[in-house]
Formats: C-alpha cells, sequence, structure tokens
C-alpha cells in the first residue's frame, strides 16, 4: 500500500472501492482513447492537407460524437452498405464486473434490446462488438427530446399525454420482451423526424429476472446472485434520482413496475409543471422518493381527475399498489373512445345462461356529448372571432386571435372530457354518488355559461375587448375545480334558484375580465339583491367581492373597500371560510391603495386565519400577494421583495411560465425591486417578463408598451437619464400607432417625459409636456386623481421657476378639488406636499397671515394622517407658524407705533 494510501487524511479504501475506481478509470480511458484516434486523424488532415482518414466501427464510418453517459459513447455515423445515416453507441461493462463477463452480459443485453421492435422504441439495426467493447447500431433521430419539447412553448395536458401514451407503448413493449429501462426521463425521449417520439437511452437497461434467471441456467458455471440495483462509482444509485422508483433509492430489488414509477414521475413534472418529490439536494429528493413522500397535485390544474388519480396510482410507495402493467396504467390514461366496445362482467364471477355482457355504443349509458358545447365554443364561434379581430386596426390583433383562440380550444377539450368523466365516474365506473354527479354537472354549466359569455363579447370586439382577449381567454374559472369533490361539497345547497344564481355570477365574471365593467355591475347588483332575497349570502358575498374588485380597477378603492367589508361580513354570516378570505384579502389591497396601512395590517392578519383555515394554494398565493403589496407600500423592502419572489416561484409552478399571471407576478416583483434601488436586478426582471408576455400575449400586445414604460421609469430613478429616454420615445411611438391606449396612458407618459426634461434642464419641453398633461386631465369623464397629477406636475415646474403667483393658483386648486372630494391618504399625503409648497410661496411673499392660516391646517392635515413620513413637513409647519406670527405681530407693532406717531 502506497504512502498516499495510508495518510491520516486520506483513510485506506477497501478493495471493492479501489477496483471500482480502476474499472471506470479503464472505461473511460477507452472512450479517451477512440476520440484520440478521430482528434490526430483531424490534425494530421490540416497539417499535411490530406483528407482524414476515416474512424471506424466495423462497416460504420463515425461522423461525430452526439452524446456521453455513464454507460457510453454515442456517435453519429454512416452506414457504407445500407447508405443512410444511423446512431452508434459504444457501451462500457458495469465497473463492479470483470471485463469479459462485463462484455458478454453486455452483448446479451443489447441483443434482447435488438429483438424490440416497436414504433415507440428506438430501433436497433445491429449489435456487435469492436475493441473488446460492446456495440449498438441504431436509428438517428434528429429530433429534439421530450424535455426540450416541453419547454419550448405552452403544452395543453391533452398534447403532453399523447406522446407519454405513446412513450408508455414502448416501455410496454420493452417490458414484454424483458427488458427494463430503469432510467425513463423526458431526456430519454426524442422524436423523429416525422415527429414519432421514441424512448432511447437503454444504457441503463438489464434483463428482467426471468430473463437473467433463463440465462443463468442455461450457463451453470456463472454464480446465480439476486437481481440487484448497481452503484456508480461514488456508491450513488444508477439512475436520475429525480425520477427513481423508492425500491431503486432503497437499493431493493425491481422489476417493470419501477419503470411505471419514473414514467408517472414525468408525466406528473410534465402535466402541473412541478415534480412529485420536493427537496433542496439530492439526498433530499433521494429520501422523498425512499419514504414515498409525494406532493399532491396543484388544485387549480386542468387535467381531468381520472388521469391525476391513475398518476397518482402509479406514484404508489408499496409496487404492489400501482398497476400491475405499463398496459393497464395506459389504459386508465387514454382518452375515452366513445365509440369503443365496452365488457362488463358481472361481479368476476361467470353465470350461466349470461355469460359476458357487450354494451355496444348504442347501448352505452353516456351520451358523446360531442354538441354539449354548441353555441358556447367551436368551429362557427373560432371563425366568427378570427374574422372580427381580422377586421379591427388594433396592432397584433391576429396574433391576439390566435393565442385566445388556442386557449379557448384547449378549455373547450378540457371542458367536454370532463363532461364525459362525470358521467362514466357515475354511470359506468359507479364511484360517485348522485349528489356528488349533480354538483359537478352544476359546476360544468357554470363553466360554460362564463366560456360563452367570453365568447360571444370576443365575436363583438371593441379595443378594449381586443386587448383583454388573452388574459380573459387564460383567467376562465378552472374546469378542474369541477373535480375537486371537498370544494364542491362545501358550495353549500343545490336548490334551483341557487343554481341560476351561480350561472349568473359566472356570466357576470366573464364581463368583468373581458373588460365590461358597466354590464358587469348592473349584473352584479341585481345578482346581489336576488341573493339577499332568497337567503343565499354566500352568493350574496360573491357578488360583493366581484363588485369590489371592478371598482378597484376603476381607482374607485374607497367604493371597493366598502364592499369587501360587506362581503367579509355576509361570508361569516353564511360560514363560506373561502369567501371570506378572499374578502379580506382584497380588502388589504384596495387599504393599501388608500394609505390605510394600519388598517391594512389588522385585516391581513384577518385573511391569514381565513387563509390558514380553508387550506387552498390559490388563496395562499393570493394572500401573499397582498403581503408583499402591503411590505412594499410600508417601505419593508426586504419582506417585499422575499414573498413576492416565493409568489413568483408558485405562480410559476401553478400555471407554467407561459401564463399571463407569470409575467403578471414577474412584473410586479421587477417593479418592487426597482423601489428598492436593486436596478440592475430590476432591469433583469424586466427582461424576464418581455419574453413571458410575448409569447402569453404577442409582441404588440398594448401591455408590452406599458412594461417598457415601467422600464423607462426605473432607469429614471436609477438615473439613467438617455434609457429612459428611449424606453419612454418607443412608448410614444407605439402610442401614436395604437388606438389601444386612453388619455390616462398618455397622461402618464406627458408626465414622465416632462420629468425627465425638467431633469435635463429642458424647462420649455417640460413645461410643453406638462401642458399636453393637464389638457388630457380636464377632458370630460376624466377621473379626478388625473386632474391632481397634471396640477402636481404643473406646481412642480413653476415652483422651481419662482412663479409665486402662478404656484399659488395652481395650489389652492390642487387643494380645492381635495377637500371637496373623497380620498384616499396618498392623496392627502400630496396634499400635504402640495401645502407646504404653498405656505413657501406665501411666506417669499411677505403675506404671514395667510401662512399662519395655512401651516395650522397643514399640521390638522398631518395629525389625520398619523403617518411618520410626514415629520419632516410637521417641523417645517411650526416654524412657518412661528415666523409668521412673529412678522405679523411686528409687523401689527410697527404700525401701531407710527399710528401713534
Amino acid at each position: 500500500m502506497s504512502a498516499f494510501d495510508t495518510h491520516p487524511e486520506h483513510p485506506a479504501e477497501d478493495s471493492a472501492t479501489l477496483q471500482s475506481r480502476r474499472a471506470w478509470k479503464v472505461a473511460g480511458q477507452q472512450d479517451l482513447d477512440f476520440e484520440s484516434q478521430q482528434l490526430r486523424n483531424r490534425l494530421r488532415a490540416k497539417m499535411f492537407g490530406v483528407d482524414a482518414s476515416p474512424v471506424n466501427i466495423g462497416r460504420f464510418t463515425v461522423l461525430e460524437t452526439v452524446g456521453s453517459g455513464g454507460m457510453g459513447v454515442v456517435y453519429a455515423a454512416y452506414d457504407r452498405e445500407l447508405d443512410r445515416r444511423i446512431a452508434v453507441k459504444l457501451l462500457r461493462a458495469a465497473p463492479e464486473e470483470d471485463a469479459s463477463v462485463g462484455k458478454g452480459r453486455l452483448l446479451r443485453e443489447a441483443q434482447a434490446l435488438a429483438k424490440l421492435s416497436h414504433p415507440n422504441v428506438v430501433q436497433v439495426y445491429e449489435v456487435g462488438t469492436f475493441n473488446d467493447r460492446v456495440f449498438l447500431a441504431m436509428e438517428f433521430l434528429a429530433g429534439p427530446n421530450l424535455r426540450a419539447w416541453l419547454m419550448d412553448e405552452p403544452r395543453t395536458w391533452q398534447e403532453v399525454l399523447r406522446h407519454f401514451i405513446d412513450a408508455g407503448r414502448g416501455l410496454a413493449a420493452a417490458h414484454q420482451h424483458g427488458v427494463i429501462h430503469r432510467d425513463f426521463k423526458p431526456a430519454n425521449l426524442l422524436f423523429g423526424a416525422e415527429g414519432r417520439v421514441r424512448v432511447v437511452d437503454f444504457g441503463l437497461a438489464r434483463a428482467s429476472e426471468e430473463v437473467r434467471l433463463a440465462v443463468v441456467e442455461s450457463e451453470p458455471s456463472q454464480p446465480q446472485r439476486p437481481f440487484a440495483v448497481e452503484l456508480t462509482q461514488t456508491g450513488e444509485i444508477m439512475g436520475t434520482p429525480a425520477y427513481m422508483s423508492p425500491e431503486q433509492a432503497r437499493h431493493e430489488a425491481i422489476d417493470a413496475r419501477s419503470d411505471q414509477y419514473s414514467f408517472c414521475v414525468a408525466l406528473y413534472e410534465a402535466l402541473f409543471g412541478v415534480r412529485p418529490h420536493a427537496g433542496r439536494s439530492t439526498t433530499e429528493v433521494l429520501l422523498a422518493v425512499a419514504e414515498g413522500d409525494v406532493r399532491q397535485p396543484p388544485r387549480a390544474t386542468k387535467v381531468p381527475v381520472r388521469v391525476v388519480r391513475a398518476v397518482m396510482r402509479g406514484l404508489a410507495l408499496d409496487p404492489a399498489d400501482r398497476f400491475a402493467t405499463m398496459d393497464e396504467l395506459l389504459d386508465e390514461l387514454a382518452p375515452r373512445d366513445r365509440g369503443r366496445w365496452r365488457w362488463v362482467g358481472l361481479g368476476g364471477v361467470a353465470v350461466a345462461g349470461l355469460g359476458v355482457f357487450m354494451l355496444s355504443r348504442a347501448a352505452a349509458p353516456c351520451p358523446s356529448f360531442d354538441d354539449a358545447l354548441d353555441g358556447a365554443w367551436g368551429a362557427d364561434q373560432r371563425a366568427q372571432v378570427e374574422a372580427a379581430f381580422g377586421a379591427s386596426a388594433v396592432a397584433g390583433a391576429g396574433e391576439t386571435s390566435r393565442l385566445a383562440g388556442a386557449r379557448l380550444d384547449a378549455y373547450a377539450r378540457e371542458w367536454l372530457d370532463a363532461r364525459r368523466d362525470v358521467c362514466e365516474a357515475h354511470l359506468v365506473q359507479r364511484e360517485q354518488s348522485a349528489d356528488l354527479h349533480d354538483r359537478r354537472v352544476a359546476c360544468l354549466v357554470e363553466r360554460r355559461a362564463e366560456l360563452a359569455t367570453l365568447t360571444h363579447a370576443l365575436a363583438t370586439p371593441d379595443d378594449g375587448v381586443i386587448e383583454q382577449a388573452p388574459r380573459a381567454a387564460a383567467e376562465l374559472s378552472p374546469v378542474s375545480q369541477c373535480g375537486d369533490l371537498e370544494w364542491l361539497q362545501q358550495r353549500g345547497g343545490m336548490d334551483p334558484t341557487r343554481q341560476d344564481l351561480r350561472v349568473r355570477l359566472a356570466q357576470a365574471q366573464a364581463q368583468y375580465k373581458i373588460g365590461h365593467f358597466e354590464q358587469a355591475l348592473e349584473a352584479l347588483t341585481e345578482l346581489a339583491e336576488a341573493a339577499h332575497e332568497h337567503g343565499a349570502p354566500e352568493l350574496e358575498a360573491a357578488a360583493l367581492v366581484l363588485r369590489g374588485s371592478i371598482h378597484q380597477q376603476r381607482r374607485e378603492n374607497k367604493v371597493a373597500s366598502e364592499a369587501y367589508e360587506q362581503a367579509a361580513d355576509l361570508a361569516e354570516a353564511g360560514a363560506d371560510d373561502e369567501r371570506g378570505a378572499q374578502a379580506w384579502i382584497y380588502l388589504v389591497r384596495s387599504q393599501v391603495m388608500l394609505g390605510q396601512l394600519e388598517q391594512a395590517e389588522h385585516s391581513l392578519r384577518r385573511a391569514q386565519a381565513k387563509t390558514l383555515r380553508v387550506g387552498d394554494e390559490r388563496l395562499d398565493q393570493q394572500l401573499r400577494e397582498s403581503q408583499a403589496g402591503l411590505a412594499w407600500n410600508s417601505g419593508r423592502f426586504d419582506e417585499a421583495i422575499a414573498v413576492q419572489s416565493q409568489v413568483v416561484d408558485e405562480i410559476r409552478q401553478t400555471f407554467g411560465d407561459y401564463h399571463p399571471r407569470t409575467a403578471d407576478a414577474e412584473r410586479r416583483l421587477a417593479s418592487i425591486l426597482s423601489d428598492a434601488g436593486h436596478h440592475a436586478e430590476a432591469q433583469a426582471r424586466y427582461t424576464s417578463t418581455l419574453a413571458l408576455m410575448d409569447r402569453t400575449l404577442g409582441a404588440e400586445h398594448p401591455d408590452v408598451t406599458r412594461l417598457w414604460f415601467d422600464i423607462g421609469l426605473d432607469h429614471r430613478k436609477a438615473g439613467n437619464l438617455a434609457k429612459a429616454v428611449e424606453a419612454f420615445e418607443r412608448v410614444e411611438r407605439d402610442y401614436a400607432a395604437s388606438s389601444a391606449f386612453g388619455a390616462a396612458a398618455q397622461l402618464d407618459l406627458h408626465e414622465a417625459l416632462s420629468d425627465l426634461a425638467r431633469l435635463r434642464g429642458e424647462v420649455g419641453e417640460a413645461q410643453r409636456h406638462a401642458d399636453l398633461a393637464l389638457e388630457l386631465a380636464n377632458r370630460e369623464g376624466a377621473p379626478v386623481t388625473e386632474r391632481l397629477d397634471a396640477l402636481a406636475l404643473q406646481i412642480n415646474l413653476v415652483s422651481d421657476g419662482q412663479d409665486h403667483a402662478a404656484t399659488e393658483r395652481l395650489c389652492r386648486e390642487f387643494l380645492e378639488i381635495l377637500e371637496s372630494g373623497s380620498f384616499g391618504g396618498y392623496e392627502y399625503v400630496r396634499g400635504a406636499y402640495t401645502r407646504f409648497v404653498l405656505i413657501d410661496h406665501l411666506a417669499a411673499l411677505g403675506r404671514h397671515a395667510e401662512v399662519e392660516v395655512e401651516a395650522e391646517r397643514l399640521l390638522a392635515d398631518i395629525a389625520k394622517q398619523d403617518d411618520e413620513s410626514l415629520a419632516p413637513l410637521r417641523g417645517f409647519a411650526v416654524k412657518a407658524l412661528a415666523d409668521a406670527r412673529k412678522a405679523r405681530e411686528a409687523l401689527e407693532a410697527g404700525t401701531s407705533a407710527i399710528q401713534t406717531e
């Protein structure tokens, strides 16, 4: 033993470990020697101007290396005899095996794999040996792997399931030939040029126990040993930890059901966007796998209940609890063939004279439901929407129509699958009660009403509808909720009046989502009254929550708060914790917008208690968004960033990368980072949001332009004025080219451009934009808050120029508007600063009596707000008041002395 082996920092390794290390070193050297041969030939060609000598494996000429892994290297090659491009995989024996024994085992197993001929398994053309190593000549697949396909763009669950079922058929065929894959994962599924998926990389595959025993019996010289899981050179289990079965993770014997488990892990990930085993490290993941710690699928998924149920069974800890074969699993996953023959046995017992009944399509208990969405969404509606959007002058309307149509197609397919599943679960599988059947059907009727209302609006769109179309299609109430049995049971009574009210609520939701606020408000007012008369507080509360959301969208936060408070009380009376939690969550947001931060903290605690009681992931996300917003507006940026980052991760897991909610959450995080002064991180998040919006809304969507406005604001805060101007000029061009942007958006842009011009010393340009902003704010029907914004901008400009008369006039107009209306804390803070400016100018003009009056008003305003950020103004007001009184008293004393004389 060498000195190194006995060094105290390097304890001696056991002989098995050393043998393993040496075997892997030799195997790696084989690959290196082969690569070196190729490299030497290429160098020789360059140095001496001759053609490089080809490297051959048998009759196959190696072209290039296309991949390598623990069990060998894959080369692209040319089959000289059959004139075709192929792939050649050179295998290496497992490290614990003798070279000759390993080669024999690999050769036998490669031959077993070559016997497989299935459309969804990579075709092996030839098996042989080369330089004492086993090789497989296989079909060359130029397409991407399934992981890349999943990441390329949003995929519907139907598309995902179709490819996985094809891959599953390939696995099933391998199992029938006694071959277990042992490393099934999306990266090992490749597409051919024609788009068909194949299972590849059986490099870890070993013959199943039955095949191995047969081989052993034919070769008595070989010692019989139990079927075991080989380890890598570091002692780790062979395979990919994230996709392993529990028996692999525990070093136990495996069979085809281990592949079934890996298949369901990969399918779970593809359907739900997250893996079933949580863990921050490989060790944690392996522990979760070994212990059967599988997280529940998200409740908001669109995947049908029967598919979720099948996947979860395939993830059972005990192999005996999984499906007996891959074929049984695939049969459960396959789309319901409404025309197939169904065999129904009588309790598994043959009955004399009756035998086995065969039900044909005509006798099937469930209809096809193919026409169940007629009038809601189908070919006719799609054509109407495409024609209407195509006739629009709104930029990007065609792309918007395509994106919205694709989501509506997927929604319709999901709805139809769910409708069939409801019927079959009740009448065929006999696994749900009549009450549960009726509740699921009622829920689907509501979803259909919401879909039909939305598509009707899309067929006759205005500019606002076109803009909202992709979001509205993505935000349709989830069909999957109609399979959430716990949620359905908590919905309350099923009497006809309640069901009618729920349908009307669904229609109002669609109006809200598409931007038809007036129609939605009118419908909700009638609905709330009807619910009140019928004694349905939970539906009255639901109407009020939605009404509050509309008022909040319109920046009418005081009215919104009143609606939410009413809804919270009604939800309490109706014992509806879900609606109560939602009301408190939204109340936090409106109170924040009103500047009522202390009240918002109280509402947040109520929201947390209610949400905890409900235990719903969607509510948890909404709660954290409200918490982040409150922390943001309270100046607690570290908390806001941490919470909103968590929100982004959760929304991405629930909805995927290509959903408007993910883009919105990312954009919100960028804005928080911007306000916190983390401008580089903010710009990185804005860039990420741009990519998400491009895929979910279209590159010409107005929200992309609005995002550029945010990017410009961040550059302005960071002092990058040139980049800010560049971003704002891009926004200005978009505004000029599209009718999608209202006066409010243009007002914001002119305010930003005026501010930038003022900072750059371009006074005339700053005043021009400020005047345009004021002109927009003065238009008929404009919200009063816009006029306050424009006046504040004018005050900044004229006060900078020491125009005392104009400053006084504008300040008094601002304060008069403020005192005549009902505004939130933010506006009153601006009012306090405006009064500060007014006092400063009055003092400069020597109007001390008016300074006293305004200083006393300022102190009273500050006392009302209880906002410590106004403390500097309080000090200023006290000093101004004292100075004014002294000046007035001195003036009065001087006047009195003159009169006495």
